[in-house]
């Protein structure tokens, strides 16, 4: 009974604890794929964008879930403690009793040396020991919690038990004169959640013993009660199933908030939707298929697996390692290696763009160019004058057209986009 309250709080909280294991490794998941987006290319990661926004939505819930468990776990372990504590109370009284003991002297008197034994119960209101509040063999799991009876009171009323002895024959302390030795009287005073009792005691030869007790008494001041109610509140109301979506799954993963939009805008092209579906409605499915395989599955390994093998930098004291991005996982090297990722991205935007005004002059506006007009932005190659910058030009021109022709000839991909994620978002 002390331990009960304890284990059902326990066996929800380890379901909260779970809901935020789960909740990181969205956290982490999501970390993930935001790296990916930094050092893939361009197709891979426009199959990797829509999944970004269905894990921050169920990161989303997940956070909204626990929130709101948290708010009602409190409540219950308050009320638990409180139920515990009047438990603890309960259990020391019902251990203590006041004896009595008066046995007839000779001549049948009754003096001092009657009182044989006599023990007062004292009020020892400490906690209870782990050896008390052993349940040996009792376990509670999810299924076995919900029938669970409800924590009794194993206290309702002050108690005073009395009996008569006789110990001479079929002497009988109702209608028996005893002399010295032959029997005593004994009462007993305790706490107890005892039946009825008895209004006329020792009022025939076959009563032994009677008992009298007072008026009940709640102790436990509605503290069972409000533990009890409590924990049905935690366990009946708490849904954590958004934090065990999977994200590995792209069946539950397209039916997070924004994933087909999205999908739409990456895998048909359509920068300008807005939409969760699409005209024919197939269309989004064969998309779909085309990217991730029949029914989702390659989905993984085209999102997660194998992005995960990339080589990744992350900080190393004061130097830097690298390793596959699926060892990565704590948060802290995670958003390390984001940092990283975004810098380089960066660095070679910005050097492909270093001279933005090379990058516009053409071979006909140095083709005038005379002497000392040919400076700048011209220079004289042999006899020719051209840009200065046009080799550099050709190749970032070249990876364009390498990068635009996996998504067709009005395709809204910029290899050099230097912001995370910002070719998504119009």
């Amino acid at each position: 009974v002390l331990r009960q309250p304890q284990k059902k709080a326990r066996l929800l909280q380890t379901k909260n604890s779970n809901a935020i294991d789960r909740r990181n490794d969205l956290q982490k998941g999501l970390l993930r794929l935001l790296l990916s987006t930094q050092q893939e290319t361009m197709s891979v990661t426009k199959t990797i964008a829509p999944t970004i926004a269905a894990i921050a939505s169920a990161l989303h819930s997940c956070e909204q879930a626990i929130k709101d468990a948290d708010k009602r776990d409190a409540e219950a372990t308050a009320a638990v403690a409180a139920a515990r504590s009047r438990l603890a109370i309960a259990h020391r009284l019902a251990a203590q009793t006041t004896d009595l003991k008066a046995q007839i002297q000779e001549t049948s008197y009754w003096n001092t040396q009657s009182i044989a034994t006599h023990t007062i119960g004292d009020f020892d209101l400490k906690g209870c020991d782990s050896t008390e509040e052993a349940e040996d063999g009792i376990a509670i799991d999810a299924e076995t919690e919900k029938h669970e009876q409800k924590m009794p009171k194993t206290i309702t009323h002050k108690v005073l038990k009395g009996r008569c002895v006789a110990t001479s024959g079929d002497a009988s302390c109702h209608g028996t004169a005893m002399t010295a030795e032959q029997g005593y009287l004994e009462f007993k005073l305790g706490y107890g959640a005892d039946a009825a009792a008895d209004t006329n005691p020792w009022s025939a030869a076959t009563n032994t013993e009677k008992k009298i007790k007072t008026a009940a008494v709640d102790i436990f001041d509605k503290a069972l009660g409000y533990a009890d109610g409590n924990l049905t509140k935690l366990r009946d109301t708490t849904d954590l199933s958004p934090c065990a979506t999977s994200i590995r799954e792209l069946t539950q993963v397209s039916q997070l908030g924004n994933f087909k939009r999205l999908a739409i805008k990456a895998l048909l092209n359509q920068p300008g939707n807005e939409k969760d579906d699409t005209v024919p409605t197939t269309a989004l499915e064969k998309a779909l298929t085309s990217a991730f395989g029949p029914n989702g599955e390659n989905f993984a390994k085209v999102v997660y697996d194998t992005p995960g093998n990339k080589q990744t930098e992350i900080s190393d004291a004061d130097k830097k390692k690298t390793d596959q991005l699926k060892n990565i996982n704590t948060l802290s090297e995670l958003t390390d290696a984001l940092a990283r990722a975004t810098l380089k991205r960066l660095k070679e935007t910005h050097d492909a763009t270093a001279n933005p005004t090379a990058i516009v002059v053409t071979e006909k506006d140095c083709s005038g160019k005379n002497g000392e007009a040919c400076t700048g932005e011209c220079v004289l190659d042999g006899e020719t004058r051209k840009p200065k910058n046009k080799g550099e030009r050709e190749r970032v021109k070249k990876e364009n057209e390498e990068t635009t022709n996996t998504t067709g000839s009005n395709s809204f991909f910029i290899n050099q986009t230097p912001l995370l994620l910002a070719f998504f978002f119009f």
